[in-house]
């Protein structure tokens, strides 16, 4: 089995509409979403497409947390069951601790309650573009918030 040489990161925002983004090294290239028609196994396929692809070898993921809706609390906890199952298969690092909405916000923008919108404004000046996409500008803000971390170890 060869050695990993990449360092490369894959960013989620799980949900059933998935945003997502991955930074070559440290070089934003690419974000997207996914629609979780099939739940697990469309979570699962699209890990072993883009993990592949991009030679991923870290995801950084929303942590789960319940809030009202225990229903939703139940199908994040299944996707991040996948993803656990998935990282540990593929000897890919998972790093979700720190990382509660409320805790990236507050390390991005200084605003753990920051809305969507703020994100998104946030996140378009950066990149000089127009994401429309909450869940993908999400997946990029905890994508920079992880960046950030690493520069101040």
């Amino acid at each position: 089995m060869s050695e990993k040489t990449s360092n490369n990161t894959l960013s989620l925002d799980c949900a059933t509409l998935t945003g997502w983004c991955v930074a070559v090294e440290t070089r934003v290239t690419e974000w997207g979403e996914i629609k979780l028609k099939q739940g697990e196994l469309d979570l699962w396929k699209f890990l072993s497409n883009i993990t592949a692809k991009y030679k991923v070898t870290r995801i950084v993921a929303e942590s789960i947390f319940l809030s009202k809706n225990v229903k939703t609390f139940q199908r994040l906890a299944n996707y991040h069951g996948v993803l656990n199952l998935y990282c540990q298969l593929h000897n890919i690092e998972l790093i979700t601790k720190g990382y509660q909405p409320t805790e990236w916000k507050r390390a991005l923008i200084r605003d753990p309650f920051a809305s969507k919108d703020k994100i998104k404004d946030y996140i378009n000046k950066r990149l000089r573009t127009c994401i429309q996409s909450d869940n993908i500008t999400d997946a990029i803000a905890i994508l920079f918030v992880w960046l950030k971390r690493q520069c101040s170890k």
